[in-house]
């Protein structure tokens, strides 16, 4: 118990007391400076916001995507590039372009209830 108090709970109430302290002073320096400081933390919230989520999806190779408007619900395909999409505007899906192929369980062995069957093309001795 000794351990966890000293590495993990004495630490973490020092980041708190720091997180408060720092936020106490923006506040302080906030009503001092006025409106600079609310437009300069709104255009770095913005800035952080768009470089964690950017309004861009691109296409990867073998792949379609379709951005879909929620406004009216038209929808477009993609299959190469970096199309825009805006949040709570643009809905995107992607749908994989390669081969794909279905086993069910049952046709997991030669024996099974299921099994894959070779089609023989049987020609007669005419041709």
């Amino acid at each position: 118990m000794l351990f966890l108090r000293r590495v993990l709970i004495v630490p973490l109430g020092r980041l708190r007391a720091l997180a408060v302290a720092a936020l106490f002073s923006l506040f302080v320096a906030g009503r001092s400076m006025g409106s600079r400081l609310v437009i300069a933390a709104l255009l770095a919230a913005l800035a952080y916001g768009l470089c964690r989520h950017p309004p861009f999806a691109s296409v990867q190779r073998s792949e379609v995507l379709v951005r879909t408007n929620v406004l009216d619900g038209s929808a477009n395909a993609y299959v190469t590039g970096t199309v825009l999409v805006l949040p709570g505007l643009h809905e995107v899906r992607r749908y994989s372009t390669r081969d794909q192929l279905y086993r069910s369980i049952d046709s997991a062995s030669a024996t099974g209830k299921a099994p894959f069957h070779r089609t023989r093309v049987c020609r007669s001795a005419s041709t």
